[in-house]
């Protein structure tokens, strides 16, 4: 079959892929107070393997974070960009674990509260800060060491104009850890088709291939340093959250259901994959 064309979302659109998220600071305040905490930490928030009612909202959640930023060598020393920020978790992650700064840019309104709320729960507000913007929109300036993105650019259908514009944040030297779903290969039958489409407007995702990733971090003048394909453990996030979803049906909402039995569906036949990729500036 030959692929539709890139699907485009309006800014509205993105944004009410967030509106009752099950992931937002009203939910984590709830299991935080049936956990009776005194004090709550950023791994308090992170992790949560019962139910997967976390502050990370992306594949992989906290693991992930870890494994993207060893993969991409962030120090004490970096200062981090987080383009796409959301509600903040692993820009928190990653200044608790590693010491570093870490400025959040996101669009929502929302979210970006429920991030400030979030950090100055975990007292981490003198390292990690936040802007609500839009990243498409800004100005960039070479002030950081790495730019962020993980899980929130597929939003984009234009990978070549937000790396360039990731690239113009960084320092010389400095580095882009991304990761994202791609298409691993155009849909093959009509029920694959079906099943992108419904992920596209579930997710308001521009789904494009892993070489055009590939090709935008070389159009924007950075090296490739670090590519690995986590399509397996896409499918096992994918695989867990189904599974809680059945347990639980109330728990979370039907169309956040629906796209993630489309995305696992479509990482088992191989039309979709999951890339982490690390480029360095210059």
């Amino acid at each position: 079959m030959t692929r539709k064309r890139v699907r485009h979302f309006t800014r509205e659109e993105v944004l009410e892929v967030y509106e009752g998220h099950p992931l937002r600071l009203e939910t984590l305040k709830q299991r935080l107070a049936g956990e009776h905490k005194t004090r709550v930490t950023e791994d308090d928030l992170a992790f949560d393997e019962e139910r997967e009612i976390t502050d990370q909202n992306h594949i992989g959640g906290a693991p992930f974070v870890l494994e993207l930023a060893e993969a991409c060598g962030v120090r004490p020393s970096d200062h981090v960009l987080d383009l796409g920020s959301g509600i903040g978790g692993p820009a928190r992650l990653l200044a608790s674990r590693y010491g570093c700064r870490v400025h959040g840019v996101d669009l929502n309104p929302q979210r970006h509260s429920d991030a400030m709320e979030l950090t100055r729960i975990t007292g981490l507000e003198t390292t990690v800060t936040f802007t609500c913007a839009d990243i498409m929109a800004l100005t960039p300036e070479p002030a950081y060491s790495v730019v962020w993105g993980q899980n929130s650019w597929i939003h984009t259908a234009d990978p070549v104009r937000l790396l360039e514009l990731a690239s113009g944040w960084l320092i010389a030297g400095g580095r882009v850890a991304f990761e994202d779903t791609c298409l691993g290969r155009d849909p093959g039958s009509l029920q694959e088709e079906k099943w992108l489409d419904t992920l596209s407007d579930v997710w308001r995702s521009s789904f494009v291939s892993a070489q055009e990733w590939r090709d935008a971090f070389v159009s924007a003048g950075l090296r490739v340093v670090v590519e690995v394909d986590v399509t397996t453990p896409f499918i096992e996030h994918y695989q867990k959250f189904t599974q809680l979803a059945s347990e639980s049906p109330d728990s979370y909402p039907a169309h956040e259901v629906v796209g993630w039995r489309c995305a696992r569906h479509l990482g088992e036949a191989g039309a979709l994959c999951f890339m982490r990729l690390v480029g360095v500036k210059g």
